[in-house]
């Protein structure tokens, strides 16, 4: 699990139970997008596969590239901007081939769903990019924070007076 991180004694007892692992410690859970969107990319790539090959193989008059949109949105949950702009860049070109494949690259319905998707896919990426600079504004400032905890307050005396407790963790 690595080195035990110093969190300050009010902190150190919060703790998940992974049953397989023991326990685990949540201030790592920051960093599960990190480790866990290489493998989670897969899906959306199964996804965009499963799309495009059923809008290929399917009659004429049943759309199924709409369902693209679900690749990048479903992405930008668990993927940074650059992932998800892969992502989002990959849904564009499979709906650029069923658009292709059905014949109807002119027909307004098929520009509308590329252009929808053109639209979604840069939006949910500029969230995400949003999302990431959010989040690295809330480490900078939970790490000074911690800093000016550690500095100020200094842990409770053992006894205090006749009364004794015990604290910590």
């Amino acid at each position: 699990m690595g080195e035990p991180v110093d969190r300050p004694v009010a902190f150190r007892s919060f703790a998940a139970c992974d049953h397989k692992n023991g326990p685990m410690d949540i201030w790592r859970l920051d960093d599960f997008p990190a480790h866990a969107s290489g493998r989670l990319l897969a899906v959306p790539g199964v996804l965009i596969v499963a799309i495009t090959v059923a809008a290929l193989v399917s009659p004429d008059d049943v759309h199924l590239g709409p369902l693209l949109v679900i690749a990048p949105a479903l992405t930008a949950s668990f993927a940074g901007p650059w992932r998800t702009a892969i992502i989002g860049a990959v849904a564009v070109a499979a709906q650029a081939l069923i658009m292709g494949q059905d014949g109807g690259v002119g027909t307004a319905s098929h520009v509308w769903q590329f252009t929808a998707l053109v639209v979604l896919s840069v939006v949910v990426v500029f969230f995400c990019y949003l999302r990431e600079r959010h989040s690295r504004q809330l480490n900078r400032v939970r790490v000074v924070a911690e800093t000016a905890q550690r500095v100020l307050l200094r842990p409770p005396p053992e006894r205090w007076g006749h009364c004794g407790w015990r604290g910590g963790t």
